[in-house]
């Protein structure tokens, strides 16, 4: 799964870096995964590339993360909100192809608050078997 974050940070951190925006890793432990990783990756991007739009610049910083929890990785992304972001927002459909790519490889996406201002939008996918 670290290979598959290490791709999306190389792919970001340039657009990221434009807005002024900072990218951080957080990696726990890694896991083998079975899936389409164009489509994964492009989910990914998608979740990142909605973090930078909401994200406050400058100086917003967006948490990646890569992890396994029992039978399944975690990818991860949070970031704060800019409350004037909704200036910067697109249509809207990033995230339900990302839940599209979720169900389609037995996961599932998960959108929550962990604390006043953030979004954390985790990707849960199962590990290939051993």
């Amino acid at each position: 799964a670290f290979h598959v974050l290490d791709e999306l940070l190389r792919m970001t951190v340039k657009q990221a870096e434009t807005e002024g925006l900072r990218l951080e890793v957080r990696r726990g432990t890694d896991a083998a995964l079975c899936v389409n990783e164009v489509e994964i990756r492009q989910a990914l991007l998608n979740l990142v590339r909605n973090a930078i739009k909401a994200s406050p610049r400058p100086g917003g910083i967006i948490w990646l993360g890569a992890t396994r929890s029992g039978e399944h990785a975690l990818f991860s992304v949070e970031n704060r909100i800019d409350p004037a972001a909704g200036q910067r927002s697109g249509m809207g459909i990033g995230l339900s192809i990302v839940q599209i790519v979720a169900q389609s490889h037995d996961g599932q996406l998960h959108v929550d608050r962990p604390g006043a201002g953030r979004v954390r939008c985790t990707l849960q996918l199962p590990i290939a078997g051993d």
